[in-house]
C-alpha cells in the first residue's frame, strides 16, 4: 500500500511543477472568439497583455475612486452593436441563475459532508472536503486552459459538458447503500 507520506510528495512535486517559469508570447494569432472588439483592441505596454481592451468610460475613472471591486462570475457577452439593455437583462438573468446554481450546490454539499461526518473526526473530514474541492478546482482550471490554448475555445465548453453529462448520469445511478 502506498504510504501517505509518498502520495502527499508526489501531490506536492506536481503542484510546483505547474509554477514553473512562464513566457509571454511575442505575437498574438486571434481566434475570432471576441468577434468584434479585436479591431478596439490596443498593444499592452511592458508588464501587461499583448493585447488589451480597455472601456473609454472606465479608462476616465480617476484613479482612487473606487475602494472596492465586485467581479462577475458569469458574464454575457456579445457585439458592440448589442442592444444595451438586452444584454443587462441578459446579464441580471445570468446573475440570478449562477447565484441560484451556487447556492444550492454549495451549501447542500457542505451540510452533507458534515452530516456524515463521525462527530470525532469531523473538522478533519470537512477540511479534507475543502482540500479536495479546491484541488479539483486547481486540475480543472488546468484542463481547461490546456483545452483553450492547445486545442480550441469550443473544447473547454464541450469538456465542461461532457463533465457535467457524466456526473448527472453517475447520480441517477447512485443507489445509498443498505444500513444493517
Amino acid at each position: 500500500m502506498v504510504s501517505f507520506a509518498r502520495i502527499l510528495f508526489i501531490i506536492i512535486v506536481a503542484l510546483l511543477a505547474g509554477c514553473g517559469a512562464t513566457k509571454q508570447a511575442r505575437s498574438v494569432e486571434t481566434s475570432g472568439f471576441l468577434g468584434d472588439l479585436y479591431p478596439l483592441m490596443h498593444k499592452g505596454e511592458k508588464g501587461e497583455a499583448l493585447l488589451l481592451y480597455k472601456n473609454p468610460k472606465v479608462a476616465m475613472i480617476p484613479r482612487g475612486t473606487y475602494k472596492k471591486m465586485l467581479l462577475d462570475h458569469a458574464q454575457i457577452w456579445g457585439p458592440p452593436t448589442t442592444d444595451v439593455t438586452r444584454q443587462k437583462n441578459a446579464q441580471h438573468v445570468a446573475d440570478i441563475l449562477y447565484g441560484l446554481a451556487y447556492g444550492m450546490a454549495e451549501g447542500t454539499q457542505r451540510a452533507l459532508v458534515a452530516d456524515f461526518a463521525p462527530k470525532e473526526t469531523k473538522a478533519t473530514v470537512i477540511g479534507a472536503y475543502h482540500t479536495c474541492v479546491g484541488l479539483v478546482k486547481l486540475a480543472s482550471g488546468i484542463v481547461a486552459g490546456f483545452l483553450w490554448v492547445a486545442v480550441a475555445p469550443q473544447a473547454t465548453f464541450a469538456f465542461g459538458a461532457v463533465g457535467a453529462t457524466v456526473a448527472a448520469l453517475a447520480l441517477v445511478a447512485w443507489r445509498v447503500p443498505a444500513t444493517s
